[in-house]
């Protein structure tokens, strides 16, 4: 390993000697024809060359490699400074660094690629555009892996530190400080207020579960107990919550329950309101009722009275009057 690093480095002075000798003729070269600079690692094989690709002040070069399994260039540094910079200082909407796979390669190999032990594996600057860009057809835009740190790291003064054009799917948890959702008016068209919310929460059922992280690796669930719902049944209740994956595995919008629960208060508390006016109602009539059962009583009572008194003087007789 170390014989093939120290070749590397030897190989690499050599590369970047080339570099500025090659750069010295371009200035006044405008021919179209490739210059080759070959370089060796010490053995009869060449390992890689230098293509100048002809076109004059330009200055584009081409490092390629015979050993599929070796890097094509490899910068290395001690010091305090960058192994390498590049910088594109122009306003034409060009890249100071653009990696691409050639169409030579198999399997899936990246455009640009960078791996560091305690730094930034790849690291993109930008005053007024973008940092670091990835774009893939059939793949990962960008790809970041890290065992104790950031694998993708955004920032952004006075825009988005991460601009993403499609669906974001991640597999673990994600941390934030808030969460906005595009929801300006003039975005939707067909808006209705919801109807039978409060049935339609009634016919929801809340769930606790424990993620199946054996079965489910590549997933990197949480081992702490969840709280939430099912999606299979969700979807028979709000079949516009789900949505599936290539593998038909569903995934639930959970803020979308939200606008439900809200419309499901405002329902319940109508039904509150109506229940209390109806319980004023009533204790109105039950108040009316009692007094009426007041009067009752006191009329009875009088005109038991009064049945006393006739059949007290029925008893006596009439009465004798003296001459």
């Amino acid at each position: 390993m170390t014989s093939v690093r120290h070749s590397l480095k030897i190989a690499l002075v050599a590369g970047l000697l080339g570099i500025a000798c090659l750069a010295g003729r371009s200035a006044s070269a405008q021919s179209t024809t490739p210059i080759h600079k070959k370089f060796s690692t010490g053995s009869s094989t060449v390992a890689w060359w230098i293509t100048q690709l002809g076109l004059g002040s330009a200055g584009e070069y081409e490092i390629n490699n015979f050993n599929n399994s070796s890097n094509a260039l490899f910068v290395y540094t001690n010091g305090s400074g960058n192994a390498g910079a590049f910088d594109a200082n122009t306003s034409n909407g060009v890249y100071a660094v653009s990696g691409g796979p050639s169409s030579l390669n198999s399997g899936h190999p990246s455009g640009v690629y960078g791996t560091s032990v305690d730094g930034s594996g790849v690291a993109g600057f930008s005053n007024s555009f973008i940092g670091v860009l990835g774009q893939s057809l059939n793949s990962m835009g960008v790809y970041g892996y890290s065992t104790n740190n950031f694998g993708v790291y955004g920032r952004s003064d006075n825009n988005y530190a991460g601009y993403f054009q499609g669906d974001l799917y991640v597999t673990g948890t994600v941390h934030y400080g808030s969460l906005s959702k595009n929801s300006d008016a003039r975005y939707k068209r067909n808006v209705r207020t919801l109807s039978d919310a409060l049935g339609t929460v009634l016919a929801l059922r809340g769930v606790s579960y424990d993620w199946r992280q054996r079965e489910f690796p590549q997933m990197h669930f949480s081992n702490t107990h969840q709280i939430g719902f099912i999606a299979q049944e969700v979807e028979k209740v709000l079949p516009e919550l789900v949505s599936k994956d290539s593998q038909g595995m569903r995934s639930l919008d959970y803020t979308g329950v939200i606008p439900i629960l809200v419309e499901a208060i405002k329902q319940q508390q109508q039904q509150i309101q109506a229940s209390k006016a109806q319980i004023e109602t009533l204790k109105a009539q039950n108040k009316q009722l009692m007094s009426m059962q007041t009067q009752l009583a006191a009329l009875t009572a009088k005109l038991a009275r009064m049945q006393k008194d006739q059949q007290a003087r029925t008893v006596k007789g009439p009465a004798i009057v003296s001459k």
